[in-house]
């Protein structure tokens, strides 16, 4: 069950000024992951129209942070460590030009966007182009249009993803090879449990025990836990290319049913 193709994922890092940015493999503990996706290229070039709009950071997470609140504990004004501040395209927090306040406001703003709450960057980039147009800068008109789409497809494939995962949640009964069939539930493509498939009717009374115990927490919203990537590519692979094998699940309110 190796994956025979390369899917990426949208990270945000830890810190006090957490970056976004495109990995393919689980990133460090604490690091939020969005996805998977399976176009690295469209994807890094969504995660870049979303942090030169939100004007966040893209640099190394070695790179000092200094916020504008703590610019006297320096003899000097500081100056941004790279040309994206001077394009407009980053708040610079290395050089103390926003505040922390600021610039999580940012983040949030984006979190958001990925998790499709809110479509506040559209909406930005919107007026920009229409701006653009009135004032007859037709290629600059085209440049934010460019960015408008990298945006669309960046939160319809945000979108995507996590309906995929969410499908996945169901108890799903696998055929042993002599009779030895099991009953795994499924929750966010996540096994949760598993258990002897129930044949009798004391059997079933007790795996109807077994599900709420794993299905009455509130499914997970946005991110996925680095600990679960692994699991959760496993089973969409599965699922992908044994579509029959939907056939032999059920879903969690037929064993919640008391009638």
């Amino acid at each position: 069950m190796n994956r025979n193709r390369r899917v990426g994922f949208i990270k945000i890092s830890t810190g006090v000024a957490p970056r976004i940015y495109v990995g393919t493999s689980p990133g460090p503990d604490g690091t939020l992951h969005y996805g998977p996706f399976t176009s690295i290229g469209r994807l890094r070039e969504g995660v870049r129209a979303l942090n030169d709009l939100m004007g966040l950071r893209d640099c190394s997470l070695k790179m000092p942070i200094v916020f504008q609140e703590q610019g006297d504990l320096f003899r000097s004004a500081s100056r941004a460590a790279c040309l994206r501040h001077d394009l407009g395209q980053c708040t610079a927090p290395c050089g103390g030009f926003v505040t922390e306040d600021g610039y999580i406001s940012r983040l949030q703003t984006a979190l958001s966007f990925l998790k499709a709450k809110t479509i506040e960057p559209l909406n930005q980039v919107v007026e920009q182009m229409a701006a653009a147009s009135e004032n007859n800068e037709f290629e600059l008109a085209a440049r934010w249009r460019d960015r408008f789409d990298r945006l669309e497809w960046l939160l319809a494939s945000a979108v995507r993803a996590r309906s995929a995962i969410a499908s996945l949640s169901f108890v799903y009964t696998d055929p042993g090879v002599y009779g030895d069939d099991r009953a795994y539930i499924i929750r966010n493509a996540t096994v949760r449990a598993s258990a002897p498939a129930p044949h009798s009717p004391i059997e079933r009374e007790a795996f109807r025990a077994l599900v709420p115990q794993h299905v009455a927490a509130e499914p997970r919203q946005g991110s996925i836990p680095s600990d679960s990537i692994d699991e959760m590519m496993l089973l969409l692979t599965w699922f992908r290319r044994h579509p029959t094998a939907l056939n032999r699940t059920v879903p969690f309110a037929a064993w919640l049913d008391d009638t």
